[in-house]
């Protein structure tokens, strides 16, 4: 009989090979897997269904074969694939990667700051600082409320921000792709940093769901493919991103459990229509709160099983306790200061949206204005009527570019154009219509 187990991810092989004793534990878990059945065993390096003394470059599986000195009478030939689910019921003592990480050491922070922006500024800092090759970090964060929108997105399309800055919520622009997201006491943040070679999110997820029911049985929560956390198998409560670099590797993801859904729909609420816009969209999706199903789970307790969960997969750095960190602390993380003001900069947050269009009016009036890294690079009128306004139009097109696409900018650069303009009051009437239909574009 042949024995075939292949890991999906590459460091499940390249920790084997590194690592001779655990090499040989595996070996052992095999034996007593097969009741020992497997009396001789040839380890090979398989890529597909090729065995290579090396690695190639076609397939990716990692491959042993374990062959049976007497063959059973049938002489089968029997494949197991260890999946992440299968391996946790069937080799558990190795196979799985709660079992690889506890060769590995593992802290959890708990930010005590409830600033968006100095909380990405810390995931900034531990992406540049710290050595990760043998300790995986686990922050667990929090946020007044906010809307935060992915590092390609644009914000124009994806939150409104009319009503932003009426409920004088922060806008923000983190440094990982993925869909906007809203943030407030009711939604705890998740932030798993690696190595790259370990980063697997799929694990991390798994991690907090095995916290979740671990502790809530009756709670049914599940990932799906797109790496979102579902409850009852159709609301989303988390979303997933990530930022990968050559050595350090994050995740983030959102857990909703109690978080202000009115307010996350109006935020999010955005008129798409005469939007022109290459910049990545998020997908929508009905969302749910655990607490609409358990109303015992909140911050504290999620933060404790999910802490609790993930030091049973890593050997604790020190205590296995949560330690609360202060971001905005420069003397025990220098240089936090300045990554934050970057953060939260205009040039960031708006500057960095990729370039868009959007059209407002009808047939007898209608403006375009191409945006490019959030300011005005051209303003185009088409008008229906007989009075001749070219000129003018001309010069309120120049007088708009290089103005920010802001409400309040905009606002102030039409007024003063209006206000300079010498033009018999039907012309300057109709111009006021143009500039009025230019500031109904933020809406």
């Amino acid at each position: 009989m042949i024995l075939k187990i292949s890991f999906q991810n590459k460091c499940y092989w390249n920790f084997l090979r590194s690592k001779s004793q655990v090499l040989m534990k595996f070996l052992q878990t095999v034996q007593t897997l097969t009741l020992g059945s497997i009396l001789r065993i040839q380890p090979t390096v398989g890529y597909g269904s090729k065995a290579s003394p090396k690695y190639g470059t076609g397939g990716c599986s990692r491959c042993f074969s374990f062959t049976k000195a007497k063959p059973l009478a049938n002489r089968n030939r029997l494949c197991l694939e260890v999946t992440l689910a299968e391996a946790s019921q069937h080799v558990t003592k190795f196979a799985t990667w709660s079992a690889l990480s506890q060769n590995f050491k593992g802290v959890v922070y708990h930010s005590s700051s409830r600033d968006i922006f100095y909380n990405l500024a810390f995931e900034d800092w531990v992406y540049k600082n710290l050595n990760l090759d043998s300790c995986d970090v686990l922050m667990l964060w929090c946020n007044d409320p906010c809307v935060v929108v992915g590092r390609h997105q644009n914000p124009w399309a994806e939150c409104n921000h009319k009503h932003l800055k009426e409920s004088r919520v922060a806008l923000a622009r983190r440094r990982s792709g993925g869909g906007t997201v809203y943030h407030d006491g009711g939604n705890l943040n998740c932030t798993f940093f690696t190595s790259r070679e370990r980063y697997n999110r799929k694990n991390n997820l798994n991690t907090i769901i095995s916290a979740v029911t671990n502790k809530w049985p009756d709670v049914d929560v599940s990932a799906t493919s797109r790496d979102d956390i579902i409850l009852n198998k159709n609301y989303k409560i988390s979303g997933t991103a990530s930022k990968l670099g050559r050595k350090i590797a994050y995740h983030h993801c959102t857990l909703l459990h109690s978080c202000d859904k009115s307010q996350l729909i109006d935020l999010l609420d955005v008129n798409l229509d005469g939007i022109t816009n290459k910049a990545t969209r998020s997908v929508p999706s009905v969302v749910k709160n655990l607490q609409d199903v358990n109303i015992n789970i909140n911050h504290g307790t999620l933060v404790n099983v999910i802490a609790e969960q993930f030091y049973k997969e890593h050997l604790a750095l020190g205590e296995a306790k949560i330690y609360d960190i202060d971001p905005s602390d420069e003397k025990t993380w220098p240089g936090i200061h300045g990554l934050k003001e970057e953060l939260e900069s205009w040039s960031w947050v708006y500057g960095k949206t990729p370039p868009f269009s959007i059209q407002r009016g009808d047939d007898t009036l209608s403006v375009l204005l191409h945006i490019n890294r959030g300011i005005i690079d051209g303003v185009i009128v088409r008008i229906l009527s007989d009075d001749i306004l070219i000129d003018s139009l001309q010069q309120l097109s120049a007088s708009l570019k290089g103005v920010p696409f802001t409400r309040d900018d905009l606002k102030s650069a039409c007024n003063v154009f209006l206000h300079a303009a010498v033009l018999e009051d039907k012309k300057k009437l109709k111009l006021a219509q143009v500039c009025s239909l230019i500031q109904e574009a933020l809406s």
